[in-house]
């Protein structure tokens, strides 16, 4: 399945809900055939869906796949791709329009819109998943799944009441994966007894691969 999501869904602008996208009206199917193609709902990069992809990637341990999907939903000025998106780096919009292979030369174009959910699950992705910092009844768990090119990362999360700022560096021995907090070396991945207004130090040496 992810074959025919790369071949026939992913574009330069993120994966599309479907292609190719409708051209004519169609009764049995009903109001998304009335939109025109690559916009809204009919074949476009509609973000809010591809959060969930994104989400289903992590799930099925893809970090470079979901990755992917969530960097192509920003619009980077130092990307080649900016000017076609028309969009200002200061949100994620409702949608980019698809239908790239039928249309390619408005394929890209932002909606504008800012009326969709896509934010909440993007910070959601990226503090939950990718940084791997996820709330529990015991405490923070840590289980990250960073971009397999990232050597380090960092990252500051207020969690019930407490600072955690974490690093992250890759290690190329599976022995040395570890997670220290304040020096101290867990035993597991789970950061218990979290201490209302406490500054945690935390360091995440983790090994990509078996």
């Amino acid at each position: 399945m992810l074959k025919a999501v790369d071949e026939q869904l992913d574009t330069p602008y993120g994966v599309m809900l479907c292609a190719p996208a409708f051209t004519a009206m169609r009764e049995d199917v009903g109001r998304v055939t009335q939109k025109w193609p690559g916009s809204g709902e009919n074949g476009s990069v509609y973000n809010h869906a591809a959060a969930f992809y994104a989400a289903s990637m992590y799930h099925i341990n893809q970090s470079d796949r979901a990755f992917g999907t969530l960097r192509k939903m920003l619009a980077d000025p130092e990307c080649e791709s900016f000017a076609q998106r028309g969009q200002l780096p200061l949100y994620i919009p409702n949608y980019y329009r698809g239908a790239y292979y039928q249309y390619p030369d408005t394929a890209g174009r932002s909606s504008n819109l800012f009326n969709t959910g896509t934010g909440a699950w993007f910070y959601r992705l990226v503090i939950e998943n990718l940084f791997g910092l996820k709330g529990c009844k015991e405490g923070l768990m840590i289980s990250p799944q960073l971009p397999s090119d990232w050597q380090q990362a960092s990252v500051k999360r207020e969690f019930r009441g407490a600072i955690f700022d974490v690093q992250y560096q890759l290690v190329s021995d599976k022995n040395r994966a570890c997670i220290e907090v304040d020096g101290v070396v867990l035993s597991s991945n789970l950061i218990e007894d979290i201490v209302v207004g406490k500054h945690y130090s935390v360091v995440v040496n983790y090994h990509n691969g078996e």
